[in-house]
Formats: C-alpha cells, structure tokens, sequence
C-alpha cells in the first residue's frame, strides 16, 4: 500500500481534518513543556492512522446493516491500530498496559464473530441445500 496514493485519495475534509490534527499535536507538544520525540512521533501516526480507521469503521458498519460477516475484519483492523497505538504508550508508561488488553480482546471478538458468522453461513446454506434436494 503507498502511503502517498492512500493521502492523496483522501476527501479534502479529511484532508483538512488531518492535517489540523497534526497541527494541533506538534504546536501542543511544543508549546505545553518538554518534547518526548518518540510520544510526539506516536500521536502522529496515531493521528493519521485514525483518520484511515475512521474509513475503515465507516465501511464496518456498512457491513453490519448490510449483515455481512466482514464487518467484524473492519473492526479487527481498526482494533488492531488502536493495539499498536496503546503499546507506544504502554512503552512510555506501563499504567497503559491494560488499554493494550484490553484491545487485545476486542480483536479477539471481533475475529470470533467473524469465524462464528461464517459458520453460521456455512451451516445456513447446508441447511437451504438440503431442503431444495428434498
């Protein structure tokens, strides 16, 4: 995936969004005392990762209403995100430790759903085989 062709195919909402996002990240650090580069570095790929992941949740629950069972690998995604994110912190300061846990189980539920509906499926279109062979 290049990063730049995903930036460019952004709205210029999202565009304006992000980039006042980063803004607002650099002048805080820089204007509330000391920078920590690897906390300031963090917050922007933080930043822009959510504005990738706000797509993502979009599409996700599109999915829901549309019942399909992709919708958990959205959520799974952005789960996933929010885990990297959680452990830069937890890095930093370990009292984060349970937010990675935390993400950590809702990556495995989403994941769970995901299997569970496509079992669900499989067992559903069985059952319509069966019946139209009858």
């Amino acid at each position: 995936m290049n990063p730049v062709k995903s930036i460019e195919n952004l709205s210029k909402t999202e565009k304006t969004i992000w980039l006042i996002s980063l803004i607002t990240i650099i002048f805080s650090s820089c204007l509330f005392g000391e920078i920590e580069m690897i906390t300031l570095i963090a917050s922007v790929i933080g930043a822009t990762a959510l504005i990738f992941v706000g797509k993502g949740d979009a599409i996700g629950q599109l999915l829901t209403v549309l019942r399909s069972p992709y919708y958990a690998l959205c959520y799974a995604v952005n789960d996933i995100v929010l885990i990297v994110l959680w452990v830069l912190a937890t890095i930093i300061e370990i009292g984060y430790l349970p937010m990675v846990i935390c993400f950590m189980i809702f990556l495995i539920n989403d994941l769970y759903g995901f299997a569970n509906w496509k079992r669900m499926k499989t067992r559903q279109d069985n059952k319509w085989t069966d019946t139209v062979t009858m």
